[in-house]
């Protein structure tokens, strides 16, 4: 959330008072490894067939079911194969790059995702992340919207690679970026980095000035409690 408050959308820069950070598909791609080019999702349509098809074989599927399904799918056919991929794909998209409140799927994000399993890397991944997390956080700041349904993993691994390493050009680490960062390093870092980002709140003049006016204030208080 402290991210999604900083990001400018604008202007696709993460602003805080440790860094200003520009951000792009190019960017998402050194993170995640995904093309940050070719060709853009095809459209969702209601009746198309292939649309109807998909609404078929997934439209009842919860999370769960779809774990379940990419677990325990048999891969000795090609059409098994096949059904393996859209599954897969299908639940990364809705853990990971477009996540939703919704139990199942949404046909309008992820459906597109697997429409065409002929070449997936034809198209543009890291546009429409980097479009659904610039939609989410404009919900955020303007419309008060909580959950944001959209891969914020990708901002914040972004986010402490600058931190790490200075500017983004100049990392050491080989791309995708994200295998740099478990869990674990993340926690880590977040936690250097919100004490850094606390301390450098405190040493401002006018924060100062406020806690010695609070400091006087309770003094006073406790001054006439006595009497």
């Amino acid at each position: 959330m402290y991210l999604a408050t900083k990001f400018d959308v604008e202007n696709n820069v993460i602003k805080d008072d440790v860094a200003n950070i520009e951000t792009n598909a190019e960017i998402v791609e050194c993170a995640l490894g995904l093309p940050s080019y070719g060709d853009e999702f095809p459209e969702y349509y209601p009746n198309d067939s292939e649309y109807e098809a998909l609404k078929s074989r997934w439209g009842k599927f919860t999370l769960a079911d779809l774990k379940g399904f990419v677990i325990k799918c048999a891969m000795q056919t090609e059409e098994q194969r096949m059904l393996f991929c859209e599954a897969f794909i299908l639940f990364l998209g809705k853990t990971f790059f477009c996540p939703t409140t919704n139990s199942f799927l949404s046909p309008e994000r992820h459906f597109p995702l697997v429409v065409d399993l002929k070449n997936p890397m034809q198209y543009n991944w890291s546009l429409q992340i980097f479009t659904w997390i610039k939609d989410a956080i404009k919900d955020f700041q303007k419309k008060g919207v909580k959950h944001l349904s959209a891969c914020m993993f990708v901002v914040v691994v972004i986010y402490f690679q600058r931190l790490k390493w200075g500017r983004l050009d100049r990392c050491q680490f080989a791309e995708p970026w994200i295998i740099d960062w478990s869990l674990k390093n993340l926690e880590q870092r977040a936690t250097t980095a919100l004490k850094k980002i606390r301390k450098m709140m405190d040493d401002k003049p006018q924060n100062k000035m406020r806690r010695k006016k609070g400091q006087k204030e309770n003094s006073k208080k406790k001054n006439s409690d006595k009497k």
